[in-house]
């Protein structure tokens, strides 16, 4: 439907620099790793501002709160920390999804 298209002409037609991210991809096994690549796509943000950080396939990240306390809820709350911090950085981030019924509310 060209959201992908959209999130990159934003940044294109802006001058920024562009860091686009496919959520599952950043998603690991052990313990930690997936909240490390969140802090470390931040810093090369910051380190490149102005940049816009496209998340595409969000809801892989940030899905809605299940109560329980499980890896899905400290990505998502990495993730709410990186971009509180990064927007006094002249970073912003798109966030792209076909579900935004799964996304949790703190994001939107």
């Amino acid at each position: 439907c060209g959201k992908t298209l959209l999130a990159r002409a934003v940044a294109t037609e802006t001058g920024a620099n562009m860091i686009l991210v496919r959520g599952p991809e950043i998603l690991s096994k052990w313990m930690g790793e997936s909240e490390k690549a969140v802090r470390e796509i931040f810093r090369k943000a910051k380190a490149s501002a102005p940049c816009v950080v496209i998340f595409d396939e969000l809801d892989a990240l940030a899905k809605l709160k299940s109560g329980e306390g499980g890896a899905g809820e400290t990505i998502l709350s990495q993730l709410l920390t990186e971009i509180e911090e990064g927007t006094s950085s002249r970073v912003v981030v798109i966030g792209i999804t076909n579900r935004p019924d799964i996304i949790d509310n703190s994001l939107l």
